[in-house]
């Protein structure tokens, strides 16, 4: 099966998108920045930086990308999937009104957050497990 990833050098760019894009969205959410007439072009603009980024390091390849990393990221996936479901339904009957409406824009990046965190997890414990043998 041939799996079409970034080249791994677009982690790095994925990180640095990702993490000034969330900074600068906290920053307007905790009104440290003002945009003033062009703040619907710049939280577009922000959303967008944050999804790409986040699409930069789920969708990049590893230094080494083999088989046995293939299968790590397909069960990080099947995994990323029932944590994101598990808490979409949990705070859907848990959070109302307008807080909803936070949660949703959170709710644009918490998949690809929950699928890095289960791949690197995946991935260091091969290692721990290859460095005892």
């Amino acid at each position: 099966m041939k799996m079409f990833l970034f080249p791994h050098y677009l982690r790095v760019v994925g990180w640095i998108m990702f993490i000034v894009c969330l900074t600068v969205e906290a920053m307007v959410w905790w009104e440290y920045v003002d945009f003033g007439k062009f703040e619907t072009v710049a939280n577009d603009i922000i959303i967008i930086g944050t999804v790409l980024g986040a699409l930069f390091v789920v969708c990049s390849r590893e230094r080494i990308e083999d088989e046995y990393t293939r299968a790590v990221r397909l069960t990080s996936i099947l995994y990323a999937i029932y944590g994101y479901i598990a808490v979409f339904i949990l705070c859907t009957l848990l959070i109302n009104g307008v807080d909803f409406l936070f949660f949703a824009l959170f709710n644009l990046i918490l998949f690809p957050i929950i699928f890095v965190v289960v791949f690197q997890i995946m991935l260091e414990r091969r290692k721990m497990l290859e460095s005892i043998q």
